[in-house]
């Protein structure tokens, strides 16, 4: 069952993430569209289309599943890290190797890191004495927390770093 909720959580996540990609624009640049979807072509503002669709789906599957699988805080926050990470390793890494980027490897980069946040979330679920602790979920629901709050702030206050600066400008 668990397995069926994970292929769902990765269609949902794509697909709204795409979605959100759009939204701020279609808004009119609305401010509370601004907190979950992208404002800019920026890397950092692409990490909110995986990150808020796929801590969406945390929500469902802590309703669903939240009192039998002891380690499911954990295993997703390791997840969103993982994908918030894969998708700035690839991009800039199959950038600085073709000197552009690219429609299609840009949507590749974002399916590939979504698929393998999903996939990184199930194995730990699956080894249940895995991060099965009350500390172990404190910390899972404290990593999403956080990044929820620095992907926040990070888009009204962004640093002075690459990852934040809009190529198009």
């Amino acid at each position: 069952m668990f397995k069926k909720y994970e292929l769902v959580g990765f269609f949902f996540t794509s697909i709204l993430g795409c979605l959100l990609h759009f939204v701020y624009e279609w808004t009119g640049e609305n401010i509370i569209a601004a907190i979950f979807s992208a404002t800019d072509e920026s890397t950092f503002q692409h990490l909110k289309l995986f990150f808020f669709p796929y801590l969406l789906w945390i929500f469902v599957e802590q309703r669903k599943f939240g009192s039998i699988a002891k380690n499911l805080l954990p295993a997703k926050a390791i997840g969103a890290l993982c994908g918030t990470i894969l998708i700035v390793v690839l991009f800039y890494g199959y950038t600085a190797i073709l000197g552009t980027n690219t429609l299609v490897l840009d949507i590749a980069v974002f399916l590939i890191s979504t698929g393998a946040a999903y996939l990184v979330s199930y194995m730990i679920v699956m080894n249940k004495r895995m991060f099965s602790s009350k500390a172990a979920s404190m910390v899972g629901g404290c990593v999403l927390l956080l990044m929820t709050v620095s992907f926040v702030a990070f888009t009204f206050y962004p640093p002075d770093l690459e990852l934040f600066r809009d190529p198009t400008l």
